[in-house]
């Protein structure tokens, strides 16, 4: 990390550490393409600008990671899928979206092994924040949800949920996931109690 962090500059946008190895990018699109198995792909301080789905597809052992940086999904419906992969981890980052209609933030189709840790994905009151389609031993960890449709929506697989913030979403569940299956450790605040918090 420490690595990653020092690369970052005003020319790099994005970082992949491969080892000792450590690139940069202009963007989190070319940062992306280029990472590979067992990397980590640090997303540098400030807003990131998306508009076209962020993809990672078949890689094992990634980690995308940055101090708080701010992922904003511009114009597509979709901020980041990841597909078809081994041990994932998302960590540090903020997701949002700007004019998207029903935005999903974070999507994972049959990924075995993913975490989601100290994320914080806000849906400006619409969409979903995390779709887990067929993935296995998902954790979600640390992280708030807020201001979504749906905060979590599971189709299939296996999760833990625990330490998570609920803030101020329509519903915390859907598909195939139980409301029952969150309340361990998690944290629950409604849009209507939210709106009177001073």
């Amino acid at each position: 990390v420490a690595l990653a962090g020092a690369a970052c500059s005003t020319t790099a946008r994005a970082v992949v550490v491969v080892g000792a190895k450590v690139s940069g990018f202009e963007d989190l699109q070319a940062a992306v393409a280029a990472a590979t198995d067992h990397s980590l792909l640090w997303a540098c301080p400030g807003v990131h600008a998306v508009d076209s789905p962020l993809v990672v597809n078949g890689r094992e052992d990634l980690t995308i990671a940055g101090a708080g940086a701010l992922l904003i999904a511009i114009e597509e419906s979709r901020l980041l899928d990841l597909e078809d992969s081994k041990q994932l981890t998302v960590r540090g980052l903020r997701f949002t979206q700007l004019h998207v209609e029903e935005p999903t933030l974070i999507t994972a189709t049959r990924v075995a092994g993913l975490v989601v840790e100290d994320c914080r994905l806000d849906g400006g009151g619409k969409g979903v924040g995390l779709l887990l389609k067929a993935t296995t031993a998902a954790e979600i960890r640390g992280t708030q949800l807020m201001n979504l449709g749906v905060a979590i929506e599971r189709q299939g697989g296996d999760m833990t949920v625990r330490a998570v913030r609920f803030l101020g979403n329509t519903a915390e569940v859907g598909g195939d996931l139980t409301r029952a299956a969150l309340d361990n450790g998690n944290t629950f605040i409604p849009r209507a109690a939210e709106a009177r918090a001073p």
